[in-house]
This record gives structure tokens, sequence and C-alpha cells, in this order.
């Protein structure tokens, strides 16, 4: 048995520990590092040192 009321109710997302949403200037700047410069910032090679730069540049 479904309880119609319910799904007309807007929905509230109370797990903020565990992620919250993106904000879409944040996204946009996120998507370079995401499809071209996704490498560990850790790693000396040039994939790691751009996504190194991209960390230091948001800090």
């Amino acid at each position: 048995m479904v309880c119609l009321t319910h799904l007309n109710m807007k929905r509230i997302y109370l797990d903020y520990n565990a992620t919250t949403p993106v904000h879409p200037a944040v996204a946009g700047e996120m998507k370079k590092y995401i499809y071209e410069y996704f490498g560990n910032p850790s790693s000396g090679h040039w994939y790691g040192r751009k996504a190194h730069e991209g960390v230091e540049k948001a800090r």
C-alpha cells in the first residue's frame, strides 16, 4: 500500500556529513580537474603538478 500524501511532499536532505550539494560556479571550475587535470596532486608528473596547482589556487 502506498501513502499518496508522501508522494507530493518536498524532500529534505539531512545527511550533510556524507556529502553536500555543489554550487554551479564550483562545479564549473572543477570541470577541468575532473576531465583534464585529474592527477594525484602529490605526484611529480605533469598531471600531478597541474592538480597541485589547482589545489594551491583553491586555498
